[in-house]
């Protein structure tokens, strides 16, 4: 299939399904173009302000997910994109072997990675961490969530330690053992996780304020697990890579924001650093990373794993600044 002929499709799914009123056009808004799914800003004679997320397969059971994400977003005045339902009353649209939802699209700037910014993504963080939602069990697990970390993918892992090339052995058993602690610690502090949070999936809107977007791996699952994947995103605004070096400008910022809203548990703390190292963990094991490594293996000559490798090494400096600034700011509130 060709992307025009994926256009077509879809504007048709929207043409059976959606009351939007004249002709409608379809631009694509993703980086990439993939066969079998699609993302799209639709827009119409008389509404410029939707968004369609298309997969042309089954994806139902995902979309129900995230539906059921965007509404509680709306029950709780919360700001995200909410949900369009099909003049059948129905959530979730079909046409062919196309499933889609339509949401509205959040006019703005893609949020930038100035100091100000972080803040106010800080900020919005953590007002997103107070929504009342661990009560509620009709919620997806976030993407983030320890247990989607299966104990196959933790075997694997540990079984694939001992062939890793000398230079990478500190971050894989240090990999593991983030995982194995926070899967442990049952009682951090739970609620609703953005999953993604970084700048590009934040918009700074015409409205003068800032909204997430790409709810993509959004649900339950324990909060510092968020907090420490903005704390190492925030990073990414700089050509450096693979190189990388914290900003304590920017972890200032964000922490700033965050607990202007929502104070850290001091159990939190404790696992600052495991969180801002787990998604690079999580990955490693659930898409098995280090299989094919062994130790002759050139990873230099591997640009993700240098990035890996960059962003592990520099994870325990960000997780210093970032306790430094909570210390400040707590010693400033109390004097």
């Amino acid at each position: 299939m060709q992307p025009e002929e994926q256009r077509n499709q879809l504007a048709q799914l929207v043409r059976e399904n959606y009351d939007l009123g004249g002709d409608i056009t379809l631009h694509d808004v993703a980086h990439y173009w993939f066969e079998d799914r699609g993302i799209y800003q639709v827009s119409s004679p008389d509404n410029n302000g939707f968004l369609l997320r298309a997969f042309g397969y089954d994806a139902t059971p995902w979309l129900i997910g995230q539906t059921t994400v965007l509404s509680y977003f709306h029950q709780q005045q919360y700001p995200a994109p909410r949900v369009q339902y099909t003049r059948q009353g129905e959530i979730i649209a079909h046409a062919g072997q196309w499933t889609a939802i339509l949401v509205s699209f959040i006019e703005g700037q893609m949020a930038d990675f100035t100091p100000e910014t972080l803040a106010a993504m800080g900020e919005q963080l953590a007002r997103l961490h107070k929504l009342p939602a661990v009560t509620n069990t009709m919620l997806p697990l976030s993407r983030l969530h320890p247990t989607l970390v299966t104990p196959e993918q933790m075997q694997q892992l540990e079984q694939s330690l001992a062939s890793l090339p000398q230079e990478l052995q500190n971050m894989g058993d240090e990999f593991l053992a983030s995982l194995q602690r926070i899967q442990q610690a049952h009682d951090l502090p739970q609620g609703l996780l953005h999953g993604d949070c970084w700048p590009h999936n934040a918009i700074c809107t015409t409205a003068q304020t800032l909204a997430f977007i790409d709810w993509d791996g959004a649900g339950l699952g324990p909060l510092i697990l968020d907090l420490g994947y903005l704390l190492m995103y925030c990073h990414l605004g700089k050509p450096q890579l693979p190189s990388l070096e914290a900003e304590p400008a920017l972890i200032q910022a964000v922490i700033e924001g965050y607990l202007k809203a929502r104070p850290l548990t001091a159990h939190e703390q404790t696992y600052l650093l495991d969180a801002i190292r787990y998604n690079l963990a999580r990955r490693a094991a659930s898409e098995n990373l280090f299989a094919a490594l062994t130790a002759s293996t050139p990873w230099q000559e591997q640009l993700w794993l240098q990035k890996m490798r960059s962003q592990f090494e520099t994870s325990a400096t960000i997780a210093s600044m970032a306790r430094d600034a909570i210390r400040h700011l707590s010693l400033s509130q109390n004097a």
